[in-house]
């Protein structure tokens, strides 16, 4: 049964094959038709252009105009135009937009839907370009352009200088618009007809999605997607998610393969912040050392020579006044003034900074702690009672092992 469904389905791969239409020109007449597989006209050569097939239809021409025919040849819009294109798309340079054809007419361009040929907008512009992957156009009116749909709507009339123009925010079809101006950027809201921010930028790049990059000069600020400025420029650099690292301008705006999810880490003379997504710097603080990512669920700061945690959403787990920290898959282990104390993953106190040295061992599920007193107990995670344990040994050399911290009393080690 299987050969024979595989057989069917070759004989129905090989047929279409033939019936393919690719572009051929005639070498007598130099005219263009269409050919099947075995090289047999399909479509008589009487073109004097002809483009390949794409949703059935194909772009050709006769003299000097430009029509589309089916696959029997027949015309669907009569040869009328001056020039018929697909447009590239603005997102994706190497495809086009299949859904609409470009059409040029005395000098001017206009729009056509690719499934019937039907007129959305009459040739009546200088030129026309997609945008957006052409839910939107620019067009060109005088030495000025402006922004229509794909329905022929106005956004905004001609009144930017150039074409270099794009969406602020491509995921939301938000109509705040980025445009330049001499190479300076600036912001336009299409929906209250103002602009937000003149061109004096050098350069705007998305932070995560509800923020965006900006730069003057060789200092860098926040603005959210409605274009408010929400943190001055003032900074050296900026990092964000995702995780994959690139540099995204030579103002050193840039992505990092660190995971801070609704933080950005910020730096200014030498100094580090995060900031939040309402632009405000956490805690109010500058460090000299950058936040360091210890896993998904904590970021350690450290100031000065204490040690502190933060939540991602930047929300304190514990304040930066421990000598160092160790976080397990059930607790955080705290070290302050040289005494060791427990804390739960919600940085919760669970024993006070009384313990001398503390072991973990994640195959055991258990915490082995050593007293003020030297004494060595354990902790069991399950029921978090205390019970005895294996009384220290006489110093000596101990290889560290995995899921396990060293032991000490003293010079005893356990």
């Amino acid at each position: 049964m299987r050969t024979v469904l595989l057989l069917i389905i070759c004989s129905l791969i090989v047929l279409q094959t033939k019936a393919q239409h690719s572009p051929s020109s005639d070498i007598k007449t130099c005219l263009y038709g269409y050919r099947d597989y075995d090289g047999k006209w399909i479509i008589e050569p009487i073109f004097d252009t002809a483009e390949k097939f794409i949703n059935d239809k194909a772009i050709v021409s006769l003299g000097n105009k430009f029509g589309i025919i089916d696959k029997k040849g027949k015309f669907i819009l009569e040869p009328t135009y001056e020039f018929i294109e697909y447009p590239y798309s603005n997102i994706y340079p190497s495809s086009y937009c299949t859904s609409f054809y470009i059409v040029k007419q005395n000098n001017k361009h206009g729009i056509l839907y690719a499934n019937n040929c039907s007129v959305i907008t009459k040739p009546k512009y200088n030129e026309i370009k997609p945008l957006d992957h052409c839910t939107m156009f620019i067009y060109k009116l005088g030495d000025k352009w402006g922004i229509i749909d794909n329905k022929d709507q106005i956004i905004t009339g001609a009144i930017f200088p150039t074409s270099d123009i794009q969406p602020l925010n491509k995921e939301d079809n938000d109509t705040i618009f980025v445009y330049s101006k001499k190479r300076f950027r600036g912001l336009y809201d299409a929906n209250k007809k103002q602009l937000i921010h003149p061109p004096i930028y050098n350069y705007f790049a998305p932070l995560g999605k509800s923020m965006y990059a900006i730069s003057q000069g060789s200092k860098i600020g926040i603005i959210d997607k409605k274009g408010k400025l929400i943190h001055p420029i003032e900074l050296d650099s900026i990092w964000e998610v995702p995780s994959k690292y690139f540099k995204a301008s030579r103002k050193r705006v840039m992505r990092h393969p660190i995971k801070y999810n609704h933080l950005m880490l910020a730096v200014k003379d030498h100094k580090y912040a995060l900031i939040n997504t309402a632009g405000n710097i956490v805690l109010n603080t500058w460090f000299e050392h950058a936040p360091y990512q210890i896993n998904d669920n904590y970021i350690r700061i450290q100031k000065e020579q204490h040690y502190g945690l933060l939540y991602p959403n930047g929300n304190t787990c514990l304040a930066t006044e421990f000598d160092k920290i160790e976080i397990t898959s059930e607790f955080i282990l705290a070290r302050q003034n040289g005494m060791w104390g427990i804390h739960n993953i919600m940085g919760e106190v669970i024993e006070e900074p009384i313990f001398k040295s503390i072991d973990y061992s994640a195959s055991l599920d258990t915490l082995a702690v050593v007293n003020k007193q030297g004494k060595l107990r354990s902790y069991i995670i399950s029921s978090k009672q205390e019970q005895s344990f294996i009384p220290p040994l006489i110093a000596g050399t101990i290889s560290r092992q995995t899921n396990y911290i060293k032991l000490q009393v003293n010079n005893l080690f356990g």
